[in-house]
Parts: structure tokens; C-alpha cells; sequence
């Protein structure tokens, strides 16, 4: 059996057939983790560790994963419609005198 082909070295520039994609624009969930001892994930390439003020994702498949406060704000935008349906839905939730609350 033949190994892998090594792709470390590839780049834009060395290697012939890349094109510019864009991400879909899909909605997964975040919440900035500021616990001073850090927090700990299983993810789908194991566990890792996510430092304080990292946030915490849940992708569109319910794969959790960590993700630094530098590079969140880099890639992320926050869905301002999507969260004040959340908020309204959890205001509601709290304020129902039949949820036993």
C-alpha cells in the first residue's frame, strides 16, 4: 500500500487547481467561556483545551469545538436576528407561570 501524499508543502502559488471558495453562510452557536481555569472538550480529533475568554462552538452537527477570542472575532459575526428570537423564546420560557419555574 502506497503512503499518503504529503500535502504540507502545497500552497496556492506550487500547486495548480485551486479556486476561491466561500463558506456558506450557516448559523452555529457560541458562547465565550471566561472561566480563569480554561475548559476541556472532547471534539471529533479528541480532546482539547480552550484558554479563558476562548468560546466554546457548537457547529451545525453538534460537534463542539474550541476557538480563540483573536480568531472568533476575526471569522464570526453575531446573527442579531437569530438572538433576539433566542432571547424572546427564553423570556418567554421564564416568564410562564405554567413551566414550573
Amino acid at each position: 500500500m502506497n503512503k499518503p501524499f504529503d500535502a504540507d508543502q502545497i500552497t496556492r502559488e506550487n500547486w495548480e487547481g485551486f479556486c476561491a471558495v466561500r463558506k456558506k453562510p450557516i448559523i452555529v452557536y457560541a458562547c465565550q467561556m471566561n472561566l480563569p481555569e480554561g475548559f476541556r472538550v472532547t471534539t471529533h480529533e479528541g480532546e482539547l483545551i480552550g484558554k479563558p475568554g476562548d468560546w466554546l462552538m457548537i457547529g451545525v452537527r453538534g460537534e463542539k469545538y474550541p476557538i480563540s477570542d483573536a480568531i472568533f472575532r476575526e471569522t464570526y459575526d453575531f446573527v442579531e436576528e437569530e438572538n433576539k428570537t433566542q432571547l424572546k423564546s427564553e423570556n418567554t420560557e421564564l416568564n410562564d407561570p405554567g413551566n414550573g419555574a
